[in-house]
């Protein structure tokens, strides 16, 4: 991802390869990862920068900018500032000044249409969701993302019965953790719903799993949501927990300060896009390094370290998900693409939330 220097070569000399006159270090094989990750991360960069220019996006301020080049990035799509005005223009149209849908969050929706070819009629479904989902939860922030998602994923005959089986989730939930459930859980209770798991077995083993997250990461939001996120995902309370365990060790041990706090969740997707997490360790550290290089994303950039470091991590990890849904074929994972962007925290990296939205849905549905 960038030029070494001799010294550092023979240090990595397990650890890299050469390619186009340059060397690279990262992961060898037919895949040729780390230049598919290099192409992310230049699509990324530049799709930032686009967005930087529109002054309505630089007044939202940097996470929102991230938002929406991380969903372009994620689609394999360059920003594209004529698309973006002919979808907020329907989006206005569509909606008053007062909506859920405008505002501060109005760049990311409008973003996401952009990455269908019917726009219109992916608000208007997005729209009806939500207009189900305010029935039975407050209106937020939260509920219009899972709105969109449920637009892009589910029938709409079915919006009322996953409506209605989320809100009972969300009650249970929040009787058994009333000052740790809030807003952002009810994206996870919707995407439970979708899933043909029961209620009470979904809620035992959050149970499960966060009395063992808990021991490390202690008690708090971050870890009851990711203890909501492996609960969605496949496979055994110790084998996930486990996991989580591994990779948090492994990251700080490679020098890359992941911290325990609203960036914790976003160690489940690694789960669900790369079983085998060592594998993107290093390249994430690698990433990491090279976007702090970056203008904007080093020590006197508007982008924090915490952002740096879940974007390195989201840019690393969607690749391999390519990879290995590449390998093999399942078509849902295919269109994850489309909605990699978005729960970990709105209010300060708005781009995670569809992360955690679109690539559980893969693994739900």
């Amino acid at each position: 991802m960038y030029s070494l220097d001799r010294a550092y070569l023979y240090e990595k000399k397990d650890m890299i390869y050469y390619k186009n006159n340059t060397w690279f270090v990262g992961l060898k094989g037919g895949f040729d990862m780390m230049m598919a990750v290099q192409n992310q991360c230049e699509l990324f960069v530049q799709n930032k920068e686009s967005v930087k220019k529109d002054m309505w996006m630089w007044i939202e301020g940097g996470g929102l900018q991230l938002a929406c080049a991380g969903i372009c990035t994620s689609n394999n799509k360059v920003y594209d500032k004529e698309a973006f005005d002919f979808c907020e223009k329907i989006l206005k149209n569509k909606v008053g000044t007062f909506s859920k849908f405008r505002g501060t969050f109005q760049s990311v929706i409008v973003t996401l249409m952009m990455m269908h070819e019917d726009p219109e009629n992916y608000l208007e479904k997005g729209l009806c969701s939500y207009n189900v989902l305010k029935e039975y939860y407050k209106e937020s922030v939260h509920l219009t993302f899972v709105a969109m998602s449920m637009a892009q994923y589910v029938d709409e005959k079915d919006y009322e019965m996953i409506a209605e089986r989320s809100q009972r989730i969300y009650k249970q939930l929040k009787d058994r953790h009333p000052f740790l459930t809030g807003n952002k859980d009810i994206v996870y209770c919707v995407l439970m719903a979708m899933s043909e798991k029961t209620n009470d077995a979904f809620l035992e083993e959050v149970e499960e799993i966060y009395t063992i997250l808990k021991q490390k990461f202690s008690i708090g939001k971050a870890t009851q949501e990711l203890s909501l996120v492996l609960a969605l995902i496949e496979g055994t309370v110790e084998e996930k927990t486990q996991y989580i365990f591994e990779i948090y060790s492994q990251l700080k041990e490679a020098g890359c300060k992941y911290g325990a706090g609203d960036e914790l969740p976003m160690l489940g997707l690694w789960l669900v896009k790369n079983p085998d997490g060592s594998k993107s360790v290093q390249s994430m550290t690698e990433v990491d390094r090279w976007l702090k290089e970056q203008k904007g994303f080093g020590v006197w950039g508007t982008i924090t370290n915490t952002q740096r470091r879940r974007h390195a991590s989201m840019l690393v990890n969607n690749q391999i998900g390519n990879e290995n849904r590449a390998d093999d074929g399942n078509a849902m994972q295919m269109a994850i693409a489309t909605n990699t962007i978005i729960n970990t925290t709105v209010t300060q990296d708005v781009s995670l939330l569809s992360i955690m939205i679109a690539v559980i849905i893969s693994v739900v549905l």
